[in-house]
């Protein structure tokens, strides 16, 4: 069985590209054989996964990279191979961005990029240099990054529970995810940002457990780097999730702990070349309290008529900040909620990728949403106590995405979802062997069902009365 889905992975994208673009059916083979190794070294060193879920991310992968590919034809089509279409606006600033620093000092002078970070695009232009410019490695970055992403917090939950079942339903839930599958298969950076927060996870529990600490430490040095050059206020929730997973304090946790503080004040210097931004207490105020990018990106989708979000979020960067924390509800109910038009065409009028944001979004509805409200609800179910830990943290995280950003960038506040989806698979575990919980997750549904058409009948009559 996993010979033949290993060789399916291999040669149906492989047949696809040719059908499609002859030109990148190199580049899936060697991408998807590069997945194939990772995957085998990976699991290799957990015999109990190794056997039973291997599958899973060949089969992720198999659709991963025909999204990819459909992708990146459809940009090409749209625009051109030298300045393909890419949908959402981000990803062609990056695209173009990583081809001027291919000839560009990137340091020389950051107004020229007009960029917050030049991190991602950096990375891009080195990979472009290397192999080539094309819109296609950047997207089989992307998706290398998401597959790894993925087969770690697989890790990680199995670190955390040591069972197997727990961690098969932790990567099936995790592979369900349509943000991630769509940031996964854009020119997006925020698959670097879930990426780092899945390696410093699993790397803070290996050095909990002393295993290659030498190692561990280099890719928790390499995770802080890339969120450094990503988006560097992010950088806390690592420090947090270091404290967190310890299971007790001794001088050697401390010891590290301090490690990691001086090696980021090392880096600092050499992260914030990578930005625009002057890092300091003005700055942190800034981002948090005055932030200006939920209002750019309002106007960039703004119309004649202003939508459900626009007006909620249209004044909330003038909202006095007690305000914003009086309606701090309403602005997670907004993020849990976008996009929320489904039945939306674009996918066959602008670009396949909204397919993913858009259509499959009835996927965090139908299934992903109720497990993460209903484990809210129920976090006294959680007898892991670090699994309940990193819950509470990427509640957390998820929720000052809101706070910050009025909830009208979701895809922000996906990267907290690394440290939420080992609740998922232990919750879905607790369903699966326990009646009584079983039926409190039917009868929860079943109101979650109705409010939800409730809420949807109500959306509709805006557009009709």
């Amino acid at each position: 069985m996993k010979l033949i889905l290993t060789i399916l992975t291999l040669l149906l994208p492989f047949l696809f590209a040719l059908l499609l673009d002859t030109s990148i059916s190199i580049h899936v083979i060697l991408i998807n054989s590069l997945i194939i190794i990772i995957t085998n070294v990976f699991l290799k060193k957990y015999p109990l996964l190794y056997k039973s879920h291997v599958k899973y991310i060949l089969i992720y992968t198999l659709f991963i990279s025909i999204i990819a590919i459909i992708s990146y034809s459809s940009s090409i089509k749209s625009g051109s191979i030298s300045d393909p279409y890419i949908p959402g606006g981000d990803g062609e600033f990056y695209y173009q961005s990583a081809k001027l620093l291919t000839t560009e000092n990137p340091f020389a002078d950051q107004n020229f990029f007009k960029a917050n970070y030049l991190g991602y695009q950096i990375i891009l232009s080195l990979l472009f240099k290397l192999f080539g410019t094309s819109l296609f490695i950047g997207l089989g970055l992307n998706y290398i990054l998401l597959i790894l992403s993925i087969l770690i917090i697989l890790i990680i939950s199995f670190v955390l529970t040591n069972d197997p079942l727990i961690s098969k339903y932790t990567l099936i839930i995790s592979m369900m995810i349509p943000q991630f599958a769509s940031m996964g298969t854009l020119l997006l950076k925020d698959i670097i940002i879930i990426f780092s927060f899945a390696l410093f996870t699993l790397s803070v529990l290996n050095l909990v457990h002393k295993n290659s600490t030498f190692l561990q430490i280099i890719f928790m040095v390499l995770s802080v780097f890339l969120i450094g050059i990503t988006r560097l206020p992010l950088i806390v929730f690592l420090l947090l999730i270091y404290l967190i997973m310890q299971k007790v304090f001794y001088l050697r946790q401390v010891f590290w702990f301090g490690g990691i503080v001086l090696t980021l004040i090392f880096l600092m210097p050499y992260i914030l070349q990578f930005t625009m931004y002057e890092f300091s207490g003005e700055f942190v105020f800034d981002e948090v309290v005055v932030n200006k990018v939920i209002e750019d990106k309002l106007v960039e989708t703004s119309s004649g008529t202003p939508g459900v979000v626009q007006t909620l979020v249209g004044g909330y960067t003038d909202l006095p900040t007690l305000l914003r924390f009086i309606y701090l509800p309403i602005f997670v109910a907004i993020q849990y909620v976008m996009p929320i038009n489904f039945w939306s065409t674009s996918f066959i009028n602008d670009h396949p990728w909204y397919f993913l944001i858009e259509q499959l979004n009835v996927l965090w509805y139908g299934l992903i949403g109720v497990l993460f409200i209903y484990s809210i609800i129920n976090i006294r179910l959680i007898k892991n106590i670090r699994i309940k830990r990193l819950f509470i943290i990427g509640i957390i995280f998820y929720v000052l995405t809101a706070f910050i950003y009025g909830g009208a960038i979701p895809r922000y506040a996906f990267p907290s979802f690394v440290l939420i989806l080992p609740t998922f698979g232990y919750m879905f575990y607790q369903f699966k062997n326990d009646m009584l919980l079983r039926k409190s997750i039917i009868t929860f549904l079943k109101k979650y069902y109705a409010f939800g058409l409730l809420l949807f009948l109500l959306y509709l009559l805006k557009y009709t009365l």
